[in-house]
């Protein structure tokens, strides 16, 4: 049973690979919920390895997979993100351990825009009332693992943005498959993941219905509605690997790679390094390289970022950690994020 098991993971493994190189290219700035995205939580910075090694609820963003890595019965997650021109980002997530049936876990993501002036063609420089967009999506994710080496998981996100009278809905899944001591070498892990596949989004709502006089026609003042275009979720392929070198008894080195094949933006390599000491201390750096060099290229791309943990289950005796991670862009400020993580 346990080699089906494991040739069955291995199977899945190659199918995911296979659709990877699938892709019709790049379509930039044509995806609709482009905040599926921004990486969630502090601890894998912009993802180098993630898909390979990711573990707990950071899983739920990275490879839902990694999720029945977790040691812990129960574990929950905040993390805020500071992102651009005043925007932040909030997540929060909850996840309950079973070796038996695996792991479920929820998770609410929310983007805070703030009030933004509300102008029309008669008052451009505002009419002196605001709006506040509404974005955010509620996520339920499972992961089992298959064998001691594979694991898998599925992650559906719900989808809810809007502003004023107007709003749209969507459905995205993440399907993911790790697979460690690749070729029986151990500690190298690899990785595959869909991200962000899904049913395309459409805005609707009475705030489209727009007061007008139709041209060349007889009719009064009437209300017609404004057809809004619909358009694809960003969906993804990440094909990760990651190996862990001990140093001594206590410490080790993790280096991560990630390929991530992107349906509307450039493709992109992620690399990562990870020293840990013990489980007290982690410290981190990665790079994010971008194919296309052009203008539309991610605005994360080709700069370094750095971060690390805190644990302080040795003071407390519950495992309570704290990550932060500075991630620097070419354009906008740079970003921060501050995560707090707790098991038992």
């Amino acid at each position: 049973m346990t080699v089906r098991k494991t040739i069955l993971g291995v199977l899945v493994l190659l199918l995911i690979s296979s659709m990877a190189f699938a892709q019709t290219g790049a379509r930039n700035g044509t995806s609709a919920a482009s905040y599926l995205l921004i990486p969630q939580g502090a601890r894998y910075l912009s993802g180098g390895g993630a898909v390979a090694n990711v573990n707990g609820l950071e899983s739920i963003f990275w490879n839902p997979a990694g999720l029945a890595t977790s040691e812990k019965l129960i574990n929950a997650m905040f993390s805020r993100r500071t992102y651009i021109a005043d925007i932040s980002m909030n997540f929060v997530s909850l996840s309950i351990a079973s070796e038996r049936l695996g792991a479920l876990a929820f998770s609410l993501r929310n983007f805070d825009i703030g009030d933004i002036p509300i102008t029309t063609v008669f008052a451009p420089d505002g009419t002196g009332g605001v709006y506040t967009p509404n974005v955010f999506s509620v996520g339920v994710t499972y992961s089992k693992r298959l064998t001691d080496r594979t694991n898998v998981g599925i992650t559906a996100n719900y989808l809810n943005e809007g502003f004023e009278r107007v709003g749209a809905t969507g459905l995205a899944l993440d399907v993911g498959v790790q697979y460690h001591s690749f070729m029986d070498v151990e500690n190298w892990s690899i990785g595959v993941v869909l991200r962000n596949f899904g049913t395309p989004m459409r805005y609707g709502g009475s705030g489209l219905w727009q007061a007008a006089i139709a041209v060349d026609g007889d009719r009064q003042v009437t209300f017609y509605k404004v057809e809004a275009a619909s358009f694809d979720l960003p969906a993804l392929v990440d094909l990760g690997t990651s190996y862990s070198i001990p140093i001594g008894e206590e410490s080790s080195l993790v280096l991560g790679l990630t390929f991530e094949n992107n349906e509307t933006a450039q493709n992109e390599y992620k690399l990562m390094g990870e020293y840990l000491f013990s489980d007290l201390l982690s410290l981190r750096g990665s790079y994010v390289r971008s194919e296309d060099e052009g203008e539309l290229k991610n605005i994360f791309a080709n700069n370094v970022s750095f971060g690390g943990s805190l644990n302080l289950r040795a003071a407390t005796g519950v495992d309570i950690s704290f990550d932060y991670a500075f991630i620097s862009t070419e354009i906008f400020d740079s970003n921060q994020i501050f995560t707090f993580r707790f098991g038992f």
